[in-house]
């Protein structure tokens, strides 16, 4: 029977760790589209200054898609705060990753806690 009351206390306690970690999810999921949006935002200030972008003579520097596009990469691609941003973006989904294996994880337990109990619950009454 203490086996039993042991298993139900953590039982118990399972739905509000499992509150924690959702909760965990959903801010970690605001910072990733507060990333996502400065990304973006970024971006749009890089192309524009591709699209606006001029030689010494006045003339258009890009004067053609491809080069406009090869462009924009390089200037991400040198751009220090793009270069942060890019890496926070990935570090926080990675993080959501584990976050994530965590809740699985701990749902994994509660349902076994459920079936243990189950089990001995009837082995008691036999």
């Amino acid at each position: 029977m203490k086996k039993v009351l042991e298993l139900a206390t953590s039982l118990e306690r399972m739905p509000e760790r499992i509150l924690e970690v959702q909760l965990e999810i959903i801010d970690l999921a605001e910072d990733i589209e507060i990333n996502s949006k400065e990304i973006e935002s970024l971006e749009v200030d890089i192309k524009t200054a591709v699209l606006n972008a001029t030689d010494e003579t006045g003339k258009k520097a890009y004067t053609n898609d491809e080069a406009r596009k090869m462009a924009f990469i390089s200037d991400c691609k040198e751009n220090d705060e793009h270069q942060a941003l890019i890496q926070r973006r990935s570090e926080l989904a990675q993080k959501m990753q584990k976050i994530r294996a965590d809740l699985e994880m701990l749902s994994n337990h509660q349902r076994n806690l459920r079936v243990l109990i189950e089990v001995f619950t009837k082995v008691e009454m036999d």
